[in-house]
């Protein structure tokens, strides 16, 4: 039992069997440090960290208000129970280490995402209740390598956070609740495929960039995009927003195999720019003005 606001800091080693904690404290794991929790029947408290550098083995373990923030390759997770809300902090490419254990809140459970950079190949699925996982901080994907969002998931961002993408991002059957900007790099690759529910403020396909989006539901996010590349596809999507689109005025004629269906006039939006060849502007829908901004 640890009293509120009382630490405990691991530069050593701590094992604990089949040991209870009833916590209103921190435990911080050191680089360095390790923390070994083994057949644990009742984990209460604040939260464990564990450090970069650090190290530790957490196996068949029952986690009921304690949050485990891990920023850490050399953890391993195996068997244990998450009871709570929030029971996880971590990076994005760190994700796929939690999959061998059971998440049963007693609602919705969220995989919080503290930011920084996808280095490494990794899968954001559904295991049992945890559905969502929320971006607190600023998210990058660097070049080379593929983040996968599964169906079912849910991916909240903060607001004014936002996700920027060097290498590659697919989501399929994935929702995006977000007030944040999607920000697709030259190089870079987002695809979106059977999503239904696409909210928040933008996404923003740059020059050079590429991505295919198809069969996916805009509610209120807006798509910006300014690429030209041949690997860039716009196909069956509804748009629900008002002002669903910007773009440059040669790109419009990639938005007419989709449905504009708006509670009233929708306004597709010209960035200026040159026409550098022959295009058509037609009415696709509620999609009936275009407005140069």
């Amino acid at each position: 039992l640890t009293s509120d606001w009382r630490d405990i800091n691991i530069y050593g080693k701590m094992t604990a069997i089949g040991a209870q904690f009833t916590s209103g404290a921190g435990i911080f794991v050191k680089a360095g440090g390790q923390l070994d929790l083994t057949n644990c029947p009742l984990i209460d408290g604040d939260y464990i960290q564990y450090d970069t550098g650090s190290k530790g083995t957490i196996s068949n373990c029952v986690f009921s208000t304690m949050e485990v923030a891990y920023y850490t390759t050399d953890l391993s997770f195996s068997g244990n129970t998450f009871t709570g809300a929030e029971p996880i902090t971590t990076y994005p490419s760190l994700v796929p280490a939690l999959v061998d254990n059971t998440f049963a809140g007693s609602g919705t459970s969220a995989i919080r995402i503290n930011g920084g950079t996808a280095n490494a190949d990794a899968t954001w699925t559904v295991m049992g209740t945890a559905t969502r996982y929320t971006i607190f901080n600023d998210m990058t994907i660097a070049a080379g390598v593929t983040l996968t969002i599964d169906e079912g998931v849910e991916v909240l961002t903060s607001d004014w956070r936002d996700i920027n993408i060097y290498g590659k991002m697919t989501a399929i059957g994935a929702q995006f609740t977000s007030g944040a900007g999607i920000f697709v790099k030259a190089g870079g690759q987002l695809d979106l495929i059977n999503c239904p529910l696409i909210d928040g403020d933008y996404i923003q396909y740059d020059d050079g960039s590429k991505g295919t989006i198809s069969g996916s539901v805009f509610s209120t996010m807006e798509l910006v995009y300014h690429t030209s590349e041949p690997d860039f596809v716009i196909d069956e999507n509804t748009f629900i927003n008002n002002d669903p689109v910007s773009t440059y005025p040669s790109l419009v004629p990639e938005l007419e195999n989709n449905t504009f269906a708006g509670s009233g006039k929708s306004t597709i939006h010209i960035q200026g720019g040159t026409a550098t060849k022959d295009t058509h502007w037609r009415t696709i829908g509620t999609a009936t003005c275009y407005a140069l901004d």
